[in-house]
């Protein structure tokens, strides 16, 4: 017997779905957007749920209509005074959309090891300092400040690897 579609093709797409959100949650952090290369941050096209979307149009079209899989997410701001390669503002914007309307889980972290750490105001879900950061990572917090009122956790970094663990319950319309 000779079938015209691969067995993957087969599947429903249901249980494509579920295959999908138990590769992503199995991942122990959040997937991360971005990639940091001898100190040059880049698209991470290798990381789920985006490698979902490189696959073929069946995974791709999947991965787009199920929000779940794009609602945690790890940024790494630049640092310093390097500009911002102009496709990853557009990246994380793409990937805040795919996430629909679904509660966000934020991982922010820093390429540089110390800096002083913005703060974010739980009640109004805005970033209220600025102060030391570049014009890039300024870029990405506003993109990410204009989705606060999806934020359900935001973890941030103080010092290289170490988190600070901040749990925002900011209010859902």
């Amino acid at each position: 017997m000779h079938y015209s579609e691969s067995h993957i093709h087969q599947l429903p797409v249901e249980l494509l779905q579920h295959i999908f959100s138990l590769i992503v949650n199995d991942i122990s952090d959040c997937p991360s957007i971005f990639k940091l290369s001898n100190r040059r941050i880049s698209g991470n096209f290798s990381s789920p749920p985006l490698v979902f979307t490189r696959v073929c149009r069946l995974w791709r079209v999947t991965a787009h209509s199920t929000p779940d899989l794009w609602s945690r997410i790890q940024v790494t701001l630049p640092g310093g005074d390097e500009s911002l390669e102009p496709f990853l503002p557009c990246l994380l914007q793409y990937w805040l959309a795919c996430s629909g309307g679904q509660p966000l889980t934020l991982r922010i972290n820093r390429v540089t090891l110390v800096w002083d750490f913005f703060i974010f105001n739980a009640s109004c879900g805005s970033v209220q300092s600025y102060r030391s950061l570049s014009h890039a990572d300024h870029r990405l917090l506003e993109i990410l400040q204009a989705e606060s009122r999806r934020w359900e956790t935001v973890v941030g970094v103080l010092l290289g690897d170490e988190w600070l663990n901040s749990k925002l319950d900011t209010p859902r319309l």
